[in-house]
Parts: C-alpha cells; sequence; structure tokens
C-alpha cells in the first residue's frame, strides 16, 4: 500500500517538472513588427478609420431611409398618421439608449483617456457592464409592441392605431 503511495507522488512530481510553451507568436515574430515600414502602419490606421467612417456612413443613411428623426418629432411616420408611437415605451427606449451612451463614453473616454486607468473596467468599476447591458436591454423596449387586444393586436412592433 505504501509503495503505491510513493508511485502516485512521483508521478505527480514528474507532472511538476513538464515545462509548458505558450502556443501563441514566438519570439521570432517580434522581429516581423520591428520590419514594419511607416507606410504600411498608415496604411492599417487610414483603413480602420475609413471602415469606421463607412459604418457611420451606412447609420446616417438608415437614419435617413426610415425617416427617423420624422418619427422622433412627430411620433408617427409621415404620410402615415394612422399609426403612432407607443410613446411611453419609445421614451423609454430612448432613455435606455442614452443611457447606455453614457456607460460607454465613461468606459471608453473619461475612463481610459481622462483618468488614465492601467487596469482592465472590469476591475475598476466591476459593475460598469451589468449597467450597461440592463441599459442597452431597456433600450429594445422603444420598440415593444403595444398590448395585444384580441383580434386587434397589430404586426407592426412601435405603432399603435389611431381611430
Amino acid at each position: 500500500m505504501e509503495r503505491g503511495l510513493s508511485q502516485s507522488k512521483k508521478k505527480a512530481k514528474s507532472y511538476e517538472q513538464v515545462e509548458l510553451t505558450p502556443l501563441g507568436p514566438d519570439s521570432s515574430s517580434e522581429h516581423l513588427e520591428e520590419t514594419k515600414s511607416k507606410t504600411m502602419e498608415w496604411l492599417e490606421y487610414a483603413q480602420r478609420k475609413l471602415t469606421a467612417l463607412l459604418w457611420i456612413a451606412i447609420a446616417c443613411a438608415i437614419t435617413w431611409y426610415i425617416k427617423l428623426p420624422d418619427v422622433i418629432t412627430d411620433s408617427y411616420t409621415p404620410g402615415n398618421t394612422k399609426k403612432q408611437l407607443a410613446i411611453f415605451w419609445f421614451n423609454i427606449g430612448l432613455a435606455g439608449f442614452a443611457a447606455w451612451c453614457s456607460m460607454a463614453v465613461y468606459l471608453v473616454i473619461w475612463l481610459k483617456y481622462i483618468q488614465k486607468i492601467d487596469v482592465e473596467w472590469e476591475e475598476y468599476s466591476p459593475r460598469a457592464i451589468p449597467i450597461a447591458t440592463v441599459c442597452a436591454l431597456s433600450s429594445l423596449l422603444g420598440c415593444a409592441p403595444p398590448a395585444a387586444s384580441g383580434p386587434t393586436a397589430h404586426a407592426c412592433a412601435c405603432a399603435t392605431s389611431v381611430s
């Protein structure tokens, strides 16, 4: 019995001696990063900025196409006054979106560039991500369907009929 215990201890010791090597890039890849030219760095920077500009342009085009400013100010799409927004839920959604944007500004701009923290967001402000998640989910309430009332329930998520 004692012999079995001593053998298992030896096996455990042999596992402790195994050297673990990282699966990622080795030290030879650092040499490749040093050889990047200024032109390649600038092209990568320009590509990132152009990609961001493309996404902003797409968002603006969609906003204009669905006439979102008119919907927000008039509570209905121009030319279709029969369907109005469920304004209470829409305002809840706008408040959730504004709170989510505020949390993003806090985490990305305030903490990173103004406070210049060295730790991760989760360590510095552990409640920020759950709060931002709740805000983002509450912003979806802006498209909540009105309460279904039998056969007159509407298919449009954000609209109710005006009689």
